[in-house]
């Protein structure tokens, strides 16, 4: 026998430790859930499954890189086109295309210091860390000792072509150079922020695919100073 208040008492610690164990089954079971969905596995980041926390090196995984957007980030062909399909809703939602953008003659130009004249060192070569300023075009790019210009009115076309594209740097140049002229075409890193594809995120050699960018199959305009980079592979 208890007092009816001890007897309410006890009966509430069993009902807490019942939900307490509840609670854990639940969780367990969504853990068991999520494990037996692997695999197939939907993707690794930083070596690890996202869903399940397996390591990548010891799974049989074939999948898209997608380190441009997250360092180490790999997506499995269905996540990848999943991904597609959302980016597509949005895309036409907004009424807007693909706009993939190559870098050297066609944005910019570049040359290495070396290669240039001490006359045309005279010139009134600006340091990138002026990149804010308008009115400049020439610039040196520290570290790498190259000499970049603007083409003419390429900020102005940014700005207009923001309104109508979801816009994409992709060059077959290395990422560090494609993240520095990133920054002198888009100071405020309003247009890219992380769309700079390189020649690092690239699924097949000399070849700029079409695969690593989300929404691009049927979507993309391509401007690009050379017949590879107008005939962009579809994967």
């Amino acid at each position: 026998m208890c007092s009816h208040k001890r007897c309410r008492v006890e009966e509430q610690h069993q009902d807490q430790g019942t939900a307490t164990r509840s609670g854990e089954d639940a969780i367990g079971s969504v853990k068991d859930a999520q494990i037996k969905t692997c695999p197939p596995h939907t993707g690794f980041i930083g070596g690890l499954c996202f869903t399940c926390g397996k390591n990548q090196d010891e799974e049989d995984f074939t999948g898209v890189p997608f380190g441009y957007i997250s360092e180490g980030l790999w997506l499995s062909t269905s996540e990848r086109d999943r991904l597609r399909g959302s980016e597509v809703k949005n895309l036409l939602r907004e009424r807007k295309l693909v706009l993939i953008l190559d870098l050297d003659h066609t944005l910019i130009n570049s040359t290495r210091l070396h290669d240039i004249s001490a006359a045309e060192m005279d010139l009134g070569i600006q340091s990138a860390a002026s990149n804010n300023d308008p009115n400049i075009s020439l610039f040196t790019l520290q570290g790498m000792h190259m000499l970049t210009k603007l083409r003419p009115f390429v900020r102005k076309f940014l700005e207009e072509a923001s309104n109508m594209f979801e816009m994409y740097i992709y060059t077959m140049g290395v990422k560090a150079y494609a993240i520095e002229i990133a920054k002198l075409l888009d100071p405020a890193n309003v247009y890219f922020d992380s769309k700079v594809i390189s020649n690092s995120d690239c699924t097949q050699q000399h070849q700029k695919g079409l695969d690593v960018v989300p929404g691009a199959d049927s979507l993309a305009v391509v401007l690009d100073d050379t017949e590879s980079g107008r005939s962009i592979k579809k994967t």
